[in-house]
């Protein structure tokens, strides 16, 4: 296997005032708000694909149809899908996914258990195939080419499931793996605190992170060839005591007990929170410093391009929030990516969350707690889509 390793040091003494945040990259564009579909299933799944956002909304009410809100995210508009797959409750045991992926061609679900291939001809969707895998897949990219590819985080339970990752290719049209790993993730049992995404595709590569290093592999389409990213942080990981902790913890056998017991050092450490690739030559990579005494827990991006068969540093320590009390406009809007998900490629950012349907534009922090209090004390929580566009 060819290794290559690229080191980028650099030391971080503070974070000036001018601060850039990801909203000055990524401008606010508008709000999406829904209802849940079925409050007995309050969750949802999204999937970005160009300028289309597929948002799954699952329901116990019908055993044998899918439905999908389909945003255009050019043209502000939104239109239902539904597609129907016969005999889908004898092989989905609940209609919670996991992990979804849309093409031009092709959607593709994870249920427990399975992968569920949808066609889309026309206007309309189809079913195609539904095939078994002994994995708990919560990460999924396919490309145009019916590449589907699926990555695992870290289960707990050893009888459950034989490995603690995975990362593989499977070839829609051969119904068979190309190739798959189970990559080594220093720190895996910091995945049990969300959101959390170790594991990211773009068509052309694979990315694994560690969780207590900053430190980033980026595999080719084989899986084979590989190369590591790494940036040094100072006071980044564990130090001596809390070290010894973490080993004494990291045995214990019991998942409740064991998140627990590192929830003080998950408070006090810095490290790799979540990696996403934006397309094949720009990865996302975002971490969190350690927390401070009365102060929100804010993150940063690092943006990595690869040019001329290497991987660089372009950017860094990008906050998805910038402290302060002034007005939100459309370039300093918050990114909040401790309650929610990230969708992002080249020209859209997405942040699916639970949360209310007001818009924070041209509102301030205080404002914006007032009106969620009383929402709360009012309203349900809501699927709440943030759409930041490029322009």
């Amino acid at each position: 296997m060819k290794h290559i390793v690229l080191t980028i040091f650099i030391f971080l003494i503070f974070r000036g005032a001018s601060q850039s945040c990801l909203s000055e990259i990524y401008p606010y564009d508008t709000l999406y708000a829904l209802p849940y579909f079925d409050r007995d299933i309050k969750s949802s799944n999204a999937a970005l694909y160009k300028n289309e956002l597929w948002l799954y909304t699952p329901t116990l009410k019908e055993n044998d149809t899918l439905y999908f809100q389909v945003f255009n995210l050019d043209k502000r508009t939104v239109v239902q899908k539904t597609v129907y797959v016969p005999s889908l409750s004898f092989k989905v045991s609940y209609p919670d996914s996991r992990a979804f992926a849309v093409t031009n061609n092709n959607l593709a679900l994870y249920f427990h258990g399975v992968v569920l291939v949808l066609k889309r001809k026309g206007n309309g969707l189809f079913f195609e195939t539904i095939f078994p895998i002994n994995e708990g897949i919560e990460f999924m990219h396919l490309t145009d080419d019916r590449k589907l590819k699926l990555g695992k985080a870290y289960n707990f339970h050893p009888l459950s499931q034989s490995t603690k990752t995975f990362a593989g290719v499977y070839d829609l049209n051969s119904q068979k793996f190309n190739s798959y790993i189970n990559p080594s993730v220093t720190g895996i049992e910091f995945t049990h605190f969300s959101p959390r995404q170790h594991i990211a595709f773009s068509d052309k590569f694979t990315a694994t992170a560690d969780m207590l290093t900053y430190f980033v592999t980026v595999y080719t389409n084989s899986l084979k060839d590989s190369v590591t990213i790494k940036r040094s942080i100072d006071n980044f990981g564990l130090n001596a005591e809390q070290k010894m902790a973490y080993e004494k913890h990291r045995t214990i056998s019991n998942a409740k007990t064991l998140i627990d017991s590192l929830s003080e050092i998950e408070d006090n450490i810095a490290r790799i929170e979540w990696i996403g690739f934006i397309n094949d030559t720009t990865l996302l990579v975002r971490h969190i410093p350690i927390r401070q005494l009365d102060k929100n827990r804010i993150r940063y991006y690092d943006v990595w391009l690869f040019s001329n068969n290497k991987w660089s540093l372009s950017q860094t320590d990008i906050a998805d929030i910038l402290p302060s009390t002034e007005i939100y406009n459309r370039k300093n809007m918050p990114i909040l990516s401790s309650q929610s998900t990230i969708l992002v490629n080249d020209k859209f950012l997405v942040v699916q969350s639970k949360g209310t349907d007001i818009n924070f534009l041209y509102l301030n922090q205080q404002d914006v707690k007032k009106r969620q209090d009383e929402y709360y004390a009012e309203k349900y929580p809501c699927i709440r889509l943030d759409v930041h566009k490029k322009h």
